[in-house]
């Protein structure tokens, strides 16, 4: 019975690769009245029975008042099988409600003179259309389609299944503000984009292909004009094109709503998963919470617009977050700038060998404060073909990019601190990559009113130019092997007012290495003054900071180690040693290493980095020691 049941119903497709269209093979070739007659035994259950319509037929619905779709008074010549086209034509306002579920070839929605059809399929309920679902199929289609409810679905074993809006011109609309609705693909033929989604849950699997038809329009994913009704798009195959001109594609949209307020969610998820956009893409608009896009396990997103892609606008209430994950992930800003946070407390996620690429600036709190960054996992890039700023304007303070476990971000210039008036805005690099340079040797990293941590020991931070200045710091945190060394390829900077603090509580034991390089640098201007140091450390260290091109930091043992020592006349000996600022100490002598010691100098102060200190020598032989008053 299942192959003569997939031999009758020759999808739509089908039909029109063979230059016919559904309707002219209907009627042209159904199947006979003794095929239809042993169908009819077994397969009562999906509407074959007697009274239903003609096989592959067209029903009407008749009411143009609110009816049950399976009632059979509302059709005509009756309520549509498996194999038939359900057709909605009338000029009113009604609402059409199903009371179990249902399923059909075709839906058609053909009114010409206006009005609003609701589909309320009903929580538990599935109305599936296993051809197409034609909103606006003639060219003189006039009206709106809502589905509020239960879940739509267009789909077939093929990946046929195909909602298509505005066939032929028109004016007809489809709107999408509660319930489910599952399509292989969406397409708008002729433009004109009436399709909206205000709530609900959309999933396509094979692609879509929208616009408007060289006008600009705008699309809302998620929207409270009807109420809070949170939204969802999870868009899992094929080519999806998203043709707004030069219009907005905005998720979350509350404008005017009050504090009635649901999220908003994009996800692009799969191997081969593409959209486009060729408008600006807004995460976070318009009085709107908590949105979110989702790049993940290998889909790829290109917004194509000159201007900025933004989570978070002015006009959002913050806490959007935008997140790239997954092997060959990708979002790309192919001609314009992002921007995370003109609003507040909103988030960049990149993981797990995630990709975002920005053709030209970037910034991580333009106006809005609290935002933060992450770029984690192995082969999880951020790229900038411009300059990357971190704390922008008035009112971005206390933002956070954090490029952590083997994650990498480039630029082609970075700021941290834009605006001096802010405070707290950070960039930690946790055993990651920070690379700030071009092929012309002139990127800079400018730590301009902030703090710059090089967390750990395994990562890379390289910087054509390094500048550190207005009381910023310039901080490492050494982990049991020791810190990340900061290569600057050209000038190192350092204003009177620049900081430097070490953390050396994590290093190693005593016989790690005596030397930890912080900075390696071509040439430098100013240095770190000694007020400006703060060294955190179980065990004495002296710093160095014009030792041949770096900046190093030498660890002393606890019994402080004499670097040299050379006679003067007939009973002089000079001492040397490394000393530490504001540091006191001793010389005592004794004539062997077990007996007891005695004072031979005390209080002498620090000479930093190097103190000499002459002693009498009264025995022929004899030893000396440096201690720590």
């Amino acid at each position: 019975m299942k192959s003569t049941l997939s031999h009758i119903t020759l999808s739509a497709a089908a039909h029109r690769a063979q230059g016919v269209t559904p309707d002219e093979k209907r009627r042209s070739a159904r199947p006979s009245h003794a095929v239809v007659r042993a169908l009819s035994m077994t397969m009562g259950a999906i509407g074959l029975l007697a009274g239903s319509p003609a096989q592959g037929g067209d029903s009407f619905w008749t009411s143009s008042a609110n009816g049950t779709f399976s009632d059979p008074g509302n059709w005509n010549p009756g309520v549509p099988g498996a194999l038939d086209s359900a057709n909605f034509a009338n000029n009113a306002t009604y609402t059409v409600s199903w009371s179990a579920d249902a399923i059909n070839a075709e839906a058609r929605y053909n009114a010409s003179g206006g009005g609003e059809l609701t589909w309320s399929v009903g929580g538990a309920n599935t109305w599936r259309l296993t051809d197409r679902l034609v909103v606006g199929q003639d060219a003189a289609s006039f009206g709106t389609v809502w589905h509020t409810s239960g879940t739509i679905a267009v789909t077939n074993t093929s990946g046929t299944g195909e909602l298509v809006i505005r066939e032929n011109a028109g004016f007809a609309g489809f709107s999408l503000r509660d319930g489910t609705l599952i399509a292989d693909r969406i397409t708008a033929p002729n433009g004109g984009f009436t399709w909206n989604f205000f709530g609900g849950t959309l999933t396509t699997t094979k692609g879509v292909d929208v616009g408007a038809g060289g006008s600009t329009v705008d699309f809302v994913l998620g929207s409270a004009y009807y109420g809070p009704h949170a939204a969802v798009w999870n868009v899992a195959g094929g080519t999806n094109i998203i043709d707004i001109g030069t219009g907005r594609f905005r998720i979350g949209h509350n404008n005017a709503q009050g504090t009635s307020r649901e999220s908003a969610t994009l996800n692009i998820t799969g191997s081969g998963t593409v959209m486009t956009n060729s408008g600006r893409f807004f995460v976070g608009a318009d009085n709107s919470l908590s949105n979110s896009l989702v790049v993940s396990n290998g889909a790829a997103l290109y917004c194509m617009s000159p201007n900025d892609t933004i989570i978070g606008t002015t006009a959002s209430l913050g806490n959007s977050t935008g997140v790239v994950t997954g092997t060959n992930s990708l979002w790309a800003m192919q001609n314009s700038g992002f921007i995370v946070g003109y609003a507040p407390s909103n988030t960049l996620i990149v993981s797990a060998g995630g990709r975002l690429t920005v053709a030209s600036y970037a910034g991580l709190g333009w106006t809005g404060g609290a935002c933060r960054g992450l770029v984690t996992g192995m082969d999880s890039w951020w790229d900038v073909g411009g300059t990357m700023t971190i704390g922008f304007g008035a009112g971005s303070s206390s933002n956070l990019l954090t490029v952590a476990g083997g994650g990498t971000v480039r630029a082609n210039d970075l700021v941290l601190g834009g605006d001096l008036a802010n405070s707290g805005n950070s960039l930690t690099v946790s055993n990651g990559n920070l690379y700030v340079t071009n092929g012309a040797s002139t990127a800079t990293l400018e730590v301009r009113n902030g703090v710059l941590t090089v967390a750990g020991s395994s990562g890379n931070v390289n910087a054509d130019t390094l500048t550190v200045a207005n009381g910023s710091t310039l901080k490492f945190v050494a982990d049991v092997a020791g810190v990340t060394r900061v290569t600057v390829d050209d000038t190192l900077t350092l204003d009177a007012t620049a900081k430097l603090d070490v953390d050396l509580t994590g290093y190693g034991s005593a016989g790690a290495s005596q030397e930890l390089v912080l900075v390696e640098y071509g040439s430098k201007s100013g240095s770190f003054a000694p007020g400006n140091i703060t060294v955190n450390s179980p065990f004495e260290t002296i710093l160095g900071q014009d030792d041949d091109g770096r900046i190093t930091l030498r660890r002393i043992v606890d019994l402080l180690a004499i670097s040299n020592a050379r006679t003067e006349g007939e009973s002089g000996l000079v001492l040397t040693w490394y000393s530490v600022s504001n540091n006191q100490y001793a010389v005592s002598g004794g004539s062997n290493l077990v007996g007891s010691w005695s004072m031979v100098a005390t209080n002498i102060l620090a000479t930093p980095p190097l103190n000499v200190e002459t002693v009498t020598v009264e025995t022929a032989t004899g030893f000396y020691r440096i201690e720590l008053e």
